[in-house]
């Protein structure tokens, strides 16, 4: 799965280009803004794609990768 944030839609494009060209022809590749990802564990790779405003990253994703860690230290830990 790859999610965006994105205030002008560029970051859009940016994540659909990076789902053709990252995954095998033929691979399902989910592409979705962070604010509508609820489930993590049916994936097998995620990937966040930001826009960055005065060298930082949007706050939605911040929230996301924030979720995302909590996640990954449940599998780990």
């Amino acid at each position: 799965m790859i999610t965006y944030a994105t205030r002008t839609g560029s970051t859009k494009g940016i994540s659909a280009f990076m789902g053709d060209t990252l995954f095998n022809p033929g691979e399902k590749v989910e592409i979705k803004p962070v604010q509508s990802v609820t489930v993590l564990s049916i994936y097998k790779a995620i990937i966040v794609d930001s826009a960055v405003q005065g060298s930082k990253l949007m706050s939605e994703v911040i929230v996301s990768i924030s979720s995302i860690r909590n996640f990954v230290n449940q599998l780990i830990f």
